[in-house]
């Protein structure tokens, strides 16, 4: 695997530091940079585009405002929220802002560091228990009832490729079981945004649990 840059975004310094040895015993990443509000953390990663994106949610300034702000700005950097809050409303916004991950603090390193890999790789993440909590309150629409209107739009080769997403595949796992190359399986995903008018592979997963 490539070197994957990271920077983290937290108040607490001794968070900070302690995710920064975490990271940093993994070879393949390198820490480039700490901030501990919204303003440095949208700072530090225009300046140094990191690949991914430690971020607390409950930093001065407001995780989410960073998440608004590096949207704007489609600096390709992939956001991983690190958080205590198991807030639907705190999950669900991050992810539809456009967080690649959502997960819970109390993580153990070695996962974590599992999580970035996977993430870095172009897969999403939400810890298990919250995303089992967000299906579960899921309800398909009244009129979509026994032939969800969602399930018709997809074909076939789709609704293989939204399954695998919600398990957390990313593209080259994907092509890898579907024998097929990543080019393709982009464009599938592509024209699947587009039918289920969502903006990410994140909100996909989360987007009809039912299909």
């Amino acid at each position: 695997m490539r070197n994957v840059t990271v920077a983290i975004v937290d108040d607490h310094p001794i968070v900070c530091e302690g995710l920064a040895k975490i990271v940093s015993e993994c070879e393949e990443f390198s820490v480039i940079g700490v901030a501990v509000t919204a303003s440095e953390a949208t700072a530090l990663t225009l300046e140094r585009r990191p690949d991914l994106l430690i971020l607390d949610l409950n930093i001065p300034g407001g995780g989410m405002s960073v998440i608004c702000d590096l949207a704007r700005q489609a600096t390709g950097t992939r956001i991983v929220v690190l958080s205590m809050s198991e807030a639907p409303d705190d999950v669900i916004g991050a992810l539809r802002l456009g967080a690649a991950a959502y997960v819970l603090k109390g993580t153990g390193g070695a996962e974590l560091c599992a999580i970035l890999r996977a993430v870095a790789e172009g897969g999403c993440y939400v810890t298990p228990h919250l995303a089992a909590r967000l299906i579960a309150a899921a309800e398909p629409p009244k009129a979509a009832a026994g032939h969800p209107e969602d399930a018709r739009m997809l074909s076939k080769r789709e609704a293989e490729i939204y399954a695998l997403v919600r398990q957390g595949c990313c593209n080259k796992d994907i092509g890898r079981r579907l024998s097929l190359s990543e080019k393709t399986v982009k464009h599938y995903l592509t024209n699947m945004f587009k039918k289920l008018e969502v903006r990410n592979r994140t909100e996909l997963a989360l987007h009809a649990p039912w299909i």
